[in-house]
Order: structure tokens, then sequence, then C-alpha cells
């Protein structure tokens, strides 16, 4: 696993095998506070309701968002996901394609599968218009609180470009191969990953890329003290 651009950071311990991570991981000496990365909650109050139909979506509210076979194709903005399913998100099978978007899966969990031909990308910043309510570089986002798991195979015909953002989340990122034989495939993620617990597995060479202007961001706060 090799993350450029950025750094592997955890707190509390460890566990398995981190010498192929670089850089190495760095441990920090205390919990974060919670100003460090809570991030605003997106806003659903003005999209309607929807069932998932046909092979193109829009922007709305939906109970849950599946493909295992054939194409998918989400047109830009924010998409909220309600259902309490650990699969409330999931594809498993088929072409995925998801531009300009942001998925805000409010109880349930995630699962994208290597089997997928997968293409996911956060809004971007300007000047790209502004994509409100979707979020700038949010590309996957659960709130505190919802601790379903977040799985996301990848392989080197996929893409994802965005925040993973799960606090209370267990988040697994792994690189597999998109051929039957392998043959040393570099699995990309353009992103930056924040969870409760963050797991790396597969069977190809993982990078996590990451680019500043290409991710959610923190609020300005302002902070006085005596």
């Amino acid at each position: 696993v090799t993350v450029n651009g950025g750094t592997v950071n955890y707190v509390s311990e460890e566990a398995g095998t981190l010498s192929g991570i670089s850089p190495a991981p760095v441990q920090d000496p205390s919990v974060l506070p919670t100003s460090s990365y809570v991030l605003n909650t997106p806003d659903c109050s003005s999209l309607s309701n929807r069932t998932q139909h046909g092979n193109t979506l829009d922007p709305v509210v939906y109970s849950t968002i599946s493909l295992t076979s054939g194409n998918l194709t989400l047109n830009p903005g924010l998409y909220c996901i309600t259902s309490s399913s650990s699969n409330a998100f999931k594809v498993t099978g088929g072409t995925f394609t998801a531009n300009g978007v942001t998925m805000y899966v409010i109880n349930g969990g995630v699962n994208l599968s290597a089997n997928a031909a997968i293409t996911l990308k956060a809004p971007e910043a300007p000047p790209a218009p502004d994509p409100a309510p979707a979020v700038v570089g949010m590309l996957i986002q659960l709130p505190p609180g919802n601790t379903n798991d977040v799985t996301i195979q990848g392989t080197s015909d996929s893409t994802f470009v965005g925040t993973i953002y799960a606090p209370s989340s267990s988040i697994q990122l792994a690189g597999n191969s998109a051929s039957e034989t392998g043959g040393g495939d570099i699995v990309k993620f353009y992103t930056q990953v924040i969870g409760n617990n963050v797991m790396v597995t597969g069977d190809e060479n993982l990078v996590i890329q990451y680019d500043a202007t290409k991710q959610a961001s923190l609020p300005a706060r302002l902070e006085l003290s005596k």
C-alpha cells in the first residue's frame, strides 16, 4: 500500500502487517478532538423520495441503491440513502458510473465489489458549478453513529475520487485484480479515508493518491480562548 501526498495516522492500536505500507503509519499520541474531523451533514430536506427504476438515476432520496448486473448511471448531485440494511448502497456486478456525486448513506452500509466496473467521483471545487446540496469533494459519507461497515473492492478498472467519511464505521479497502490471473495491477484510490477502523487487503498493489483539491474540507471555525 502506497499513500502519495498524504500520511497514514491512527489512534489507539494497530494490528496486522504494516511493513508493506508507505509511508509508515504514525500513531497519534492522543484521541483527536472531534473538531478536527467532524464534517457538516448533507441536507436532504429539499429532495423528493423515489424508488430506483431504470438505468439512469436522478439525485433524490432512495431507500437503497444497488446494481448486480447491467448498467447504472447516476446524474450529478446528492443521493440520500435511508435503509438500515448493511447493503443499503450495493454494487456487486455490471457497470456503475457516477460523476459529481455525494452518496450520503444515513442508516445503512456500503458494499462495492471488485466484480463490477465502478466509476465514482465526488463533485469538483470551483470553477465547477456549485453542486449543493451535494458536497464538494465528498464521495461517500456516513454520519457519526452509523456503525455499518463500508467495504470497497477496487480494481485497475475502477475509479474512486473524493473523501470516504464514516467516522463510526469499519472501512475496508481492497485492491483486487481485474483479471482472473492477476498480474501486478496497480489499484488507485484518489481519496482520503476517515473511519473508526480502516483495513487494507487484496492481491494487488494499492495506491492512495491524496490531492487536497479533490477532497472534502472542514468548515471554517473560529475558536476563542481565555
